[in-house]
Order: C-alpha cells, then sequence, then structure tokens
C-alpha cells in the first residue's frame, strides 16, 4: 500500500515538474529576459551661472518643485550696482554720440559754405583770364599797350590765387567733415556697446535667482545660506517627472528575435506584484567594454572570448503606477520574440 502512494507521488510529482518544465521551454523560446536592467530617467543639474554668496534657498532634498519655480538667490548688491554703472556709461556715450553729431552738422555747414565761397573766386578768375586772353592777343597785335597787358595778367593772377585759396579750405572742410563722420560713427558703436554692456549686466542681475529648469524632485542639494558659490557650480539636481525609461543589458546572443516596437513587461523588483508594460525603443551603438575606460583589444594576443553585452532603452507605456518608479531601481525585462 505505502508503495502505491509513494507511486502515485512520485507520478504526480513528474508530470507538474514535467508541465511546468514544458511551459518554462515554451516561454523561453517565445520571450528573451534580463535581470540586467534598471529604470532610468533625467537627472538635471541645477548650477550657478554667477558667483556670489547665497543669499536665501527655498527648497529642500527631495522636494517636489514645479518648473520655473524659485529655488535659491544669490545676493545681488554688487550686480545692482553694475548695472547702475552700465548706466551711467550710457548716458556719457549718448552725450558724447550728441556731441559728434553736433560737429558733423557744423562740419558738414562749414563744407557747404566752402562749397559755395568758391563761386565768386571761380567767376572772378574767369572773367580775367578771357581778359587777359583778349588783351594779350592784343599786344601781339600792337593794339594795347604791356602795361595795360600787365594790370590784366596781375588781376589774372589775384584770381588764380583766390581761387586756390578758396578750393584749399573747400578741401580741408570736407575733409573735417568725413572725420567729423568717423567720429559720429564710432560714438554710435560706443553707445550700441554701452546699451549692450546694460543688457548683459541685467542678464547677471537675472541670474542671482535661480529657477527650476524642469518639473521634478530635489537630490542632492549642496548649498547653504551664505555659502560662496563660483560659476558653474552644481547647487542640486532634479529628477525629471514623466521621464522614465528602462536600460537593459542583454547578452549578444540574445538580441536575435529583437525588434524595435518588440511588446517588453517590466517586472520591478520594489514591486513585484505589478507589472509594467513597455516597447523596445532603440539599440546601443556598442557593446558597453567599448565604454570602458580599457576597453579590450583582442588584437594584443590575450584573448578571451567573453560574451558582450548591448545596451537597449525600452520605452514604458503610460500608467498611473509610473509614478512609483524612480532612476535606478532594479527591473526584470522581458521581450517577446517576433521572428
Amino acid at each position: 500500500m505505502k508503495k502505491k502512494v509513494m507511486y502515485v507521488i512520485g507520478a504526480t510529482v513528474l508530470v507538474i515538474g514535467l508541465f511546468f518544465g514544458w511551459r518554462y521551454y515554451k516561454f523561453a523560446s517565445t520571450h528573451i529576459e534580463t535581470d540586467d536592467a534598471q529604470v532610468e530617467g533625467n537627472i538635471v543639474p541645477v548650477l550657478s551661472r554667477v558667483g556670489g554668496y547665497v543669499a536665501q534657498v527655498h527648497v529642500d532634498d527631495n522636494e517636489n518643485v514645479a518648473a520655473g519655480q524659485l529655488l535659491a538667490e544669490l545676493d545681488s548688491a554688487d550686480l545692482y550696482l553694475k548695472v547702475e554703472q552700465a548706466q551711467i556709461a550710457y548716458q556719457a556715450a549718448l552725450s558724447n554720440e550728441g556731441v559728434a553729431r553736433s560737429n558733423m552738422e557744423e562740419a558738414r555747414i562749414a563744407a557747404e559754405l566752402a562749397r559755395t565761397s568758391i563761386e565768386g573766386p571761380k567767376a572772378t578768375l574767369w572773367k580775367t583770364k578771357n581778359e587777359y586772353e583778349r588783351y594779350n592777343e592784343l599786344f601781339r597785335q600792337n593794339i594795347t599797350t604791356p602795361q595795360k597787358r600787365d594790370e590784366v595778367k596781375a588781376a589774372y593772377e589775384i584770381a588764380q590765387s583766390q581761387y586756390n585759396v578758396a578750393n584749399q579750405k573747400y578741401r580741408a572742410a570736407q575733409v573735417q567733415m568725413t572725420t567729423a563722420e568717423n567720429q559720429l560713427k564710432v560714438a554710435q558703436s560706443t553707445s550700441l556697446l554701452r546699451k549692450e554692456e546694460i543688457e548683459l549686466a541685467r542678464l547677471q542681475l537675472s541670474y542671482s535667482k535661480i529657477y527650476a529648469p524642469v518639473a521634478g524632485v530635489v537630490s542632492r542639494k549642496s548649498i547653504q545660506t551664505g555659502q560662496l558659490v563660483q560659476p558653474g557650480q552644481p547647487l542640486m539636481s532634479l529628477v525629471q517627472k514623466g521621464e522614465i525609461w528602462v536600460t537593459a543589458h542583454y547578452k549578444e546572443t540574445q538580441l536575435q528575435g529583437m525588434h524595435v516596437d518588440s511588446p517588453v513587461v517590466i517586472k520591478v523588483d520594489a514591486y513585484p506584484d505589478i507589472e509594467f508594460k513597455g516597447r523596445l525603443e532603440s539599440f546601443g551603438g556598442a557593446t558597453g567594454a567599448k565604454f570602458s575606460l580599457l576597453p579590450p583589444d583582442n588584437a594584443s594576443g590575450n584573448f578571451v572570448k567573453v560574451v558582450q553585452r548591448i545596451s537597449i532603452r525600452i520605452a514604458l507605456d503610460k500608467a498611473p503606477e509610473l509614478s512609483l518608479l524612480k532612476p535606478g531601481m532594479s527591473v526584470q525585462s522581458i521581450i517577446a520574440k517576433n521572428d
């Protein structure tokens, strides 16, 4: 009787083992899984763009913040002074520009007057030149006296000299006008530069208030009130909300049957009763060994074949439970084969 019971129990255990073994074989032949996977997310660093002493910190570690929320403030007294200095320099530049514009206008009027003043000597020169040529011809014909010709010649030379003087004054006025125009351009450029310096000073002042670039959870806060920070110094990190995915590392021998958009089931160690759904989004560009500090070189002669792993990014389907996931959590990734 006892032998029969033992036979029945053994047969039952064998049938159950065969059943579960068949199920596992069937599952393994249609699915690829790995526990070398974890939850990933965007961890956004919050940096200081200017240096200064921390005046106030408005958040604590693990606090939820909205995008654009004020996180911290730096002492901005010196930055206010820089804005005021830039404004004063801009006003001075505008005054210099006004002086340069007045000088240019004066030079333009002087050049115009010089140009107009040429007309009189020019007409006199033309008249005396004609008279000299006429009397010179009469002198050759012995119709006029040498004294008269000399008088006309002297008048012609005086007119020529007066015209040359007026012409030189006109050219000098033109040069002065060109110089005044260049000075005005320099003054205008200086005014524009000083105006840009105001904008830069205001921008630097705005950096004294540090806002959250994204909505997320404050992590690794490393500043306190009164602390001196430098430009580019990390102040804290924000774990961005709503940006969660899974990175799984599959063996190269498991890649057959995987395709982009293949369905994926994710089991999280922290929540064993919840299954998350997703899809295979992309394959990594190289094995993990290639990104190591000292990647293996098989050409060195010390070759030992090691199965490599490829990183795979898995996008998670929208679900209320996604808020439970935190970057770094260990998960199990199961991908359905799609041969």
